[in-house]
């Protein structure tokens, strides 16, 4: 009898650890873009794409820009570098590596606009639909105590003696911004607004729109698209509306000094998210006198 209830015993084991395995990934946070929800050092349990994304989720998705990389050199993002002007010479001398979806490095972020949510970013608040959405409690942006609309638009506005077209033809900063065109006169403090794209729903475009919408036809969603001065053509057809075959999200970092999100590279395909971050199983600190371990982030719930 007891032999009978060891095997149980050891089968109701395996079974459980091949649930989790199948259930949920762990990983290892190395920077600081969502302190102070999450530190470098945590190693977080994350529930596998299963359960439903809310506005607020922390999730961990495929980094949407690592498709390309450039060989030897896999931090440098390669679509800035192509499409700069300063740059774009020395990236031909190097080769362009592919990275399949599950192979491309993982990022941590909330989830700040959902599918078909209206997102805009006003003086470094977050409006979703219009309406003024709450800070997360972990939130970090020390500018925002000081930060003024006279600053804002002294940052935004060229000087005087400037031809303010030049101006903007000659910045750097759109090619940093999301959508990545100079028509978006935007930064990551003023931002949109404009439709999180939803699987099924129909937009209309234009000349302008399109920058925000380009990536996702070419790449996420497979289409051959061009731009031209007589209209856009999409699989070699003239169209003046696109219908989403994907839903796509909005993240951005709880510490957004320095987080690299949304605001720069654009949304997060469905296809792309690996699940949603639940625990903080352990944390390791680097100090000036070695590791130290967190007892205090031990099997701490993330929030």
């Amino acid at each position: 009898m007891a032999k009978l209830i060891f095997k149980w015993i050891i089968l109701i084991f395996i079974i459980l650890v091949i649930v989790f395995i199948l259930a949920f990934d762990v990983f290892y946070i190395p920077s600081g873009s969502m302190q102070n929800t999450i530190f470098p050092g945590d190693i977080i349990l994350v529930k596998k794409n299963q359960n439903k994304i809310e506005q607020n989720s922390l999730i961990v998705f495929h980094f949407p820009l690592g498709d390309t990389i450039i060989e030897g050199k896999p931090n440098i993002n390669y679509y800035y570098f192509k499409g700069n002007e300063k740059f774009k010479d020395s990236v031909k001398n190097y080769r362009a590596i592919y990275i399949p979806i599950n192979k491309r490095q993982p990022f941590i972020k909330r989830c700040i606009a959902l599918p078909g949510d209206t997102f805009e970013l006003k003086y470094g608040q977050v409006y979703i639909n219009n309406k003024y959405i709450l800070n997360p409690y972990t939130f970090i942006w020390e500018k925002l105590k000081t930060i003024t609309t006279k600053d804002i638009r002294k940052a935004r506005t060229p000087k005087l003696s400037m031809d303010k077209k030049k101006f903007w033809e000659n910045a750097s900063m759109y090619r940093k911004i999301f959508p990545n065109n100079k028509l978006y006169k935007w930064d990551n403090n003023l931002f949109g607004p404009f439709i999180i794209p939803k699987k099924g729903i129909t937009v209309k475009v234009d000349l302008t729109n399109i920058w925000l919408y380009k990536r996702i036809i070419e790449v996420y969603e497979g289409k051959s698209l061009a731009i031209t001065k007589s209209g856009i053509y999409i699989n070699n057809k003239l169209i003046e509306s696109y219908t989403f075959n994907l839903n796509y999200y909005w993240v951005m970092g709880d510490n957004r000094e320095t987080s690299n999100d949304s605001r720069f590279w654009g949304f997060v395909p469905e296809n792309h998210i690996i699940g949603n971050a639940k625990m903080v199983l352990f944390s390791i600190e680097n100090t000036l006198n070695g590791k130290r371990f967190r007892w205090n982030r031990l099997f701490k719930l993330i929030k």
